[in-house]
């Protein structure tokens, strides 16, 4: 039917409105003017819902009302975007004694939709009758998540009617799996694979539920908002947006798991074997064991056991749990240090902070552990897998707390702990960048410039070197470029430029790097013995430039002192230890490819 044509409303007549209308939106959703309804069908005075066809003669009784709907408003609820309600009726009766003609239907006032959102049956006749009746079907298509106000107007000379139409529309979630898994929703409506798409109500948060498959392990998400491997909790109130898809993979892995507990322990359980079951409840938990509930063990050492003494024979190549290598044979991880990124996270997948329970030193040689986890009275030797690599994740020192028992049962601590099961080699993939290493060798201030003691002391393949080192008026991050990936001689990845220069800064403002540069251009892995191990840096973070106070005069006086960094970290005290250095002692470089 076009917008505009005129007929014949007979009295007591009906007829059905056809698809033409006027679009509002609700002015508060939208943004747009509140008036924008009534400017789109103005009613002439005393006309309207109820008015009569024509203009009464003077002192004349005034007429029955003309046509009249049986409600004013449709609701909706909520629906899907893109699908089409269920129809619903809009009935009109003319209540006059005469038949009302040039009916209309106006299509201006659209805002952020189109007639075409609407699907609209036109049950009446060209003429409605005096007295008669006759039903519209509605149908109405929202076109975006969120809610909905609109409006349908049927005229006629002297009068109009006006059909609000309200619903809020559902967006839709869609899941890919990859792997073998499934994943649920909370609400429901989401089990895939089976149905991977459902539409939501926005104003509910949508939690998914992973789930591996035998031998399977879950390997992430996909949005953004869902770090980990746990639950993914899913805010679908973004305005107008009509769909979220999410990724959702499983691995078959390959090497063993390594993984901090999310929860904490008392160090006083009696032995290690409460430990190890610790350790395989989480992983269950986690959806992470093996099939016969037992493939870890707690990496914790006591006069009965040594942690490396628990693997099972040919065990050997450990991942954390975002996939990145962490050490590949127990001589390699204990005796040699060789280890590619620190544990940092949970059987959750979530990153955290804290040290954990060890009693091995970073040498792999027994330390401390409360009189084999039973006494109350002793100590414990510590290590910190979050932020320290070779050596130090086993053993950052001895902990002995004034005024208190390092070994209270009341203070819980965490455990890392070690997959006991698979036997493959470590499976690790080099990436490609520009290389970041440390020096072979301490520099001796005074000496050779830092920038020639690095390129001295490259790696192979690497054609020159610099110092990432500050100098007066000069930043250190003036050697690197902010969009290159970096990364050490062994492949393993440190970040772009700017990811470094952000995990310089202290505190919320910088985020730990994924691993740290504790690989020597020889190839070695420098092992921190108790963070005695400095790197020299001179300024504060590495985008501030240094003074001659805090560079030694720009390298070239041994007297007074210089800010240092901490070789065997990954937070921003691998850059400034929060103190300075004296300038006669020797601290290894930094060094990266220019």
């Amino acid at each position: 039917m076009s917008a505009g044509a005129g007929f014949v409303l007979a009295v007591a007549g009906a007829c059905a409105v056809d698809d033409r209308l006027t679009d509002t939106l609700d002015p508060v959703a939208s943004g747009a003017d509140a008036s924008t309804d009534s400017a789109a069908a103005p009613a002439p005075s005393g006309v309207g819902n109820g008015a009569a066809p024509g203009v009464a003669s003077p002192g004349a009784p005034l007429e029955p009302a003309a046509l009249v709907a049986a409600t004013d408003t449709i609701d909706f609820g909520p629906s899907p975007v893109g699908v089409a309600t269920a129809p619903r009726e809009w009935r009109i009766t003319n209540g006059s004694t005469s038949a009302v003609s040039g009916l209309v239907f106006a299509e201006g006032g659209d805002i952020g939709g189109t007639p075409a959102d609407f699907e609209i049956e036109n049950g009446c006749s060209d003429t409605l009758a005096a007295g008669a009746s006759c039903s519209i079907t509605v149908r109405f298509t929202p076109p975006f998540a969120g809610a909905h106000s609109r409006a349908l107007f049927l005229r006629w000379p002297g009068g109009s009617l006006r059909l609000g139409v309200l619903a809020l529309g559902l967006p839709w979630l869609e899941v890919r799996v990859t792997g073998e898994g499934h994943v649920s929703s909370q609400p429901s409506g989401i089990n895939c694979p089976g149905t991977c798409r459902a539409a939501f109500d926005p104003s509910v948060g949508v939690v998914l539920q992973a789930t591996a498959d035998l031998a399977q392990r879950f390997a992430g998400w996909s949005a953004d908002e869902c770090t980990g491997f746990g639950p993914c909790r899913l805010d679908l109130s973004t305005p107008r947006a009509p769909e979220r898809v999410v990724d959702a993979r499983f691995t078959a892995p390959v090497n063993n798991l390594v993984f901090i507990s999310s929860q904490g322990y008392s160090p006083v359980l009696g032995g290690v074997a409460p430990y190890d079951a610790a350790c395989n409840t989480l992983a269950s938990a986690a959806g992470i064991n093996t099939p016969s509930g037992n493939g870890f063990i707690a990496a914790m050492s006591d006069s009965t056991s040594h942690f490396i003494e628990r693997l099972a024979p040919g065990v050997r190549g450990w991942t954390r749990m975002d996939g990145r290598a962490f050490a590949d044979t127990r001589e390699e991880m204990v005796t040699l240090g060789v280890v590619y990124n620190p544990v940092y996270y949970t059987e959750l997948g979530l990153s955290g902070s804290g040290a954990y329970m060890s009693g091995t030193l970073t040498d792999g040689t027994l330390g401390l552990h409360c009189d084999d986890w039973s006494s109350t009275s002793a100590e414990l030797t510590e290590g910190d897998p979050f932020r320290f690599g070779p050596g130090t994740w086993m053993g950052i020192g001895t902990l002995t707390i004034s005024g208190a028992r390092a070994c209270d049962p009341a203070t819980l601590r965490r455990i890392v702990c070690l997959g006991n099961s698979a036997t493959q080699p470590l499976v690790r993939t080099p990436q490609v960048g520009k290389r970041v290493w440390l020096s072979n060798t301490p520099l001796f201030v005074g000496g050779v410039s830092p920038d020639e003691h690095c390129d001295s002391e490259r790696p192979s393949g690497v054609t020159s070197g610099v110092a990432l080192i500050a100098g007066v008026g000069r930043a250190a991050s003036d050697r690197l470029d902010p969009e290159a990936d970096y990364v050490r001689p062994d492949g393993e990845l440190i970040g772009t430029g700017q990811r470094l220069i952000i995990a310089s800064r202290p505190g919320a403002d910088g985020r730990p790097l994924d691993t740290g540069i504790w690989q020597s251009g020889d190839g070695r892995y420098v092992r921190v013995e108790q963070f005695t191990l400095n790197t020299w840096s001179g300024s504060t973070t590495l985008d501030r430039p240094g003074t001659a106070e805090s560079t030694c005069g720009d390298w070239l006086d041994a007297g007074g002192n210089a800010n240092v960094g901490n070789l065997g970290v990954t937070n921003s005290q691998f850059w400034s230890r929060g103190g300075t250095g004296p300038c006669s002692a020797s601290n290894y470089l930094l060094c990266v490819e220019p």
